[in-house]
């Protein structure tokens, strides 16, 4: 079958003509890609800042992630005079940089890579029972602990 069509217009009107759910899918795509850009983005940063997502979401709900900051003197807000003022900054106690935030994600901890090969038989098999047991025992502690230590 010879079509004739003439450069990419003339391809395009041809393929829409013959399938018109073509279009729709690519109309749909189109409309998607900021959002899938925005979240590809999103995680991306996430990953860097050795973050949960949940964390940098609601960051600000989060005491650890927050330094009291003095400014105006050494002791903060003068009582007397009331000059100076305290102020919260933020830090992400799991930062280590960029590069090695991305390379444990990617690659796992390089810490507890070294400690398992270290490992006796024995001590390998107590661990595999111990992430057996799951979530459950998880339950018990407080939210002082972080998984990213």
């Amino acid at each position: 079958m010879k079509t004739d069509y003439s450069g990419w217009w003339g391809w395009i009107t041809f393929v829409v003509g013959r399938q018109p759910l073509l279009l729709i899918v690519f109309i749909v795509e189109v409309m998607t890609l900021p959002w899938e850009a925005f979240i590809i983005f999103f995680q991306c940063r996430v990953v860097a800042k050795n973050m949960y997502t949940n964390e940098m979401i609601n960051f600000h709900r989060y005491g650890h992630f927050w330094r009291m900051m003095a400014t105006g003197g050494l002791s903060g807000v003068d009582p007397e005079e009331g000059r100076g003022r305290v102020h919260r900054e933020f830090r992400n106690p799991f930062d280590k940089g960029v590069k090695t935030n991305c390379l444990d994600f990617w690659l796992g901890h390089r810490e507890n890579r070294r400690r398992v090969v270290a490992m006796s038989d024995t001590e390998k098999e107590n661990l595999t029972e111990r992430c057996a047991l799951g979530d459950r025992e998880m339950d018990q502690f407080s939210g002082d602990l972080h998984p990213h230590q």
